[in-house]
């Protein structure tokens, strides 16, 4: 961004987007009212090419807000253009417009069948296919339904669909199977063009005879718990033991079974891998108490858990009795990326703004930047880690936050290919051991233009788009686009012995209690300051007194060792923040 367009623009929308999220513009000032927030604002402000219809309001007083009419088109790059000589006063030639752009993510879809279900358990004629379809970005319900089609002997069936609200996950049942007398089958077929895409293909279901009490499918579930899941033509009776009659090849450890309804799972007592071979014996019976005419062999891969990380236990406040510990876990991986991004102090109220104090937040340019991105060997950090299972980490964190006690600091945790132990990377594993201690550093990575690339922009991949990029493959660590940032993890923190309490009651009145996080004890004679929504200073102070100013009443009070703050909200009820900072 120009010199003389950062005297004006202080963050605006860049990089990948989802093609129905809002387009922002914040400025380094405010630019109208603030009681002006949610109002329409002047339809020329902003330009967007392509051209794209929707409404421009003002956000709050330094941001300029546009919502799409509707999305927004996948896989394009948009130019906004701003008059910020309509906004500000002698503004220079060469900032009288500013332009950013910003591209939409690419559109893929991807089919997963769950299998055939009875309807009812005790009518196993009519049967249903369940199964999930999974978008990379936003789309309308009534065109995901258009994109498949069910049919059996010719006969269209019906479709029923379960939407998530992010609208990227569609559940669907195809209803009217019929199982009868004959093995038969059903097609499902999908056709992308309804969402822009050339994407074709189908599937045929078995759909066995009513006699042919059958395994239909095995698979591996590889998550926390490793199990193999088989699936059945017919209900399982519950009440029947199947050790021997379910087994597994050169295995002579434990199995433990769980039935649910049409399917097996089958946990091993250790962690397996490679391929395995599992047997089904003749003698499972169904709920009809009829058992299998066949025995069957199946042949599944056991790997161990994908590369993934995540966090540990719940909230934002770190004590410092015993260093500042940053805990987290991982499997599969050698190493990971550690990124902080620091919200400056002085900018803490303007992130609360729009921000909860435990969100990773938006916009956050506006109010912080990013300090340190490092590469952190796991195994110094727990030289007995097993890395095939899920392992506790720690970071300490005091050497960096004691260079700004008060500013938050949000902890990024991510990943590379290179750094993942699964079997497509065991040959190039990156096994150099580096120095974790976490120090700032300049060197950050950037992009084709000179800005700083963080983990967090990596959505394609750490190395961005690609050209044999392709959506399906986010889910094998043995492509790029396994390790993109919808797998990181993040999570504010902020060093305090002080923990605070704050209750409020219906007559909008707060009781505010502080405590010692190390002991439980309350903390005696604390100082707090209240803050309103503009980020000004409510008047107030400790002792049993009571100010009056326009129709803003507030009363502090102390009382056996806890400071408390009572305030009454405006009549109007006009939005209040209120921010309890320890002096």
């Amino acid at each position: 961004m120009p010199d003389s367009v950062s005297a004006y623009v202080y963050a605006h929308t860049s990089g990948i987007v989802s093609k129905a999220a809002p387009v922002r513009i914040r400025f380094v000032s405010p630019v109208v009212a603030a009681d002006k927030a949610g109002e329409a604002a002047d339809a020329s402000l902003l330009a967007l090419s392509p051209s794209a219809k929707g409404v421009l309001t003002w956000e709050d007083s330094q941001t300029l807000r546009f919502d799409p009419q509707t999305p927004l088109s996948s896989s394009t790059t948009y130019v906004g253009s701003v008059k910020l000589s309509a906004l500000f006063d002698n503004v220079p030639a060469e900032a009288a417009v500013f332009e950013f752009d910003f591209r939409t993510r690419d559109q893929h879809f991807e089919v997963k069948i769950d299998g055939l279900f009875a309807a009812n358990p005790k009518e196993l004629a009519k049967q249903e296919l369940k199964g999930s379809l999974f978008t990379a970005d936003v789309a309308a319900a009534e065109e995901i339904e258009q994109l498949l089609k069910a049919d059996q002997q010719g006969k269209n069936l019906s479709i029923d669909w379960t939407h998530t609200g992010d609208g990227l996950q569609h559940d669907f049942l195809v209803r009217g199977i019929a199982r009868g007398d004959k093995d038969g089958e059903m097609s499902l077929s999908w056709n992308g063009s309804p969402i822009g895409l050339s994407l074709k293909g189908n599937e045929k279901v078995e759909v066995p005879s009513l006699s042919n009490f059958k395994v239909t499918d095995a698979r591996v579930e590889q998550g926390e718990d490793q199990y193999i899941l088989l699936h059945f033509s017919d209900p399982l009776k519950e009440s029947q033991t199947l050790d021997g009659l379910v087994t597994l090849a050169n295995y002579a450890g434990n199995l433990r079974f769980l039935i649910d309804g049409q399917q097996l799972r089958i946990y091993p007592s250790e962690k397996l891998s490679g391929e395995q071979r599992v047997f089904v014996n003749a003698g499972v019976r169904n709920t009809a108490d009829r058992q299998m005419k066949q025995a069957s062999e199946w042949s599944v891969t056991l790997e161990n858990v994908k590369p993934q990380v995540r966090l540990v236990g719940r909230g934002v406040i770190m004590p410092n009795s015993n260093g500042l510990i940053f805990p987290f876990e991982a499997v599969g991986l050698n190493a990971v990326d550690v990124e902080v991004f620091k919200i400056f102090n002085n900018n803490i109220l303007q992130f609360l703004q729009t921000n909860e104090l435990d969100q990773s937040g938006y916009d956050l340019y506006r109010v912080g930047r990013v300090v340190l991105q490092r590469k952190v060997s796991l195994q110094s950090l727990n030289p007995s880690a097993r890395t095939s299972e899920w392992t506790r980490y720690a970071l300490d964190l005091s050497k960096m936050i004691s260079q700004d006690p008060d500013a938050i600091y949000q902890i990024r945790i991510g990943f590379r290919p290179s750094y993942s132990l699964s079997r497509c990377n065991a040959g190039n594993v990156d096994a150099q051991q580096e120095e974790d201690a976490l120090t700032a550093t300049d060197d950050f990575p950037k992009d084709e233009d000179g800005e700083l690339r963080t983990i967090m922009d990596y959505w394609y991949g750490p190395e961005g788009y690609y050209e044999e990029y392709q959506w399906e493959q986010r889910e094998d660590p043995c492509y790029s686009a396994y390790y993109n940032s919808e797998r990181f993890v993040s999570r504010n923190v902020v060093a305090s012995n002080l923990g605070i309490i704050a209750k409020g009651g219906n007559d909008n009145s707060y009781m505010v209690i502080v405590a010692d996080l190390r002991t439980a004890k309350p903390i005696s004679g604390a100082d707090l300051q209240f803050y309103d929504f503009q980020q000004q200073l409510l008047p107030g102070q400790n002792g049993r007194q009571r100010y009056s100013f326009g129709v803003y009443v507030a009363q502090t009070f102390c009382s056996g060792g806890q400071t408390r703050y009572r305030k009454r909200l405006p009549p109007h009820g006009r939005r209040q923040l209120a921010v309890f900072e320890p002096l």
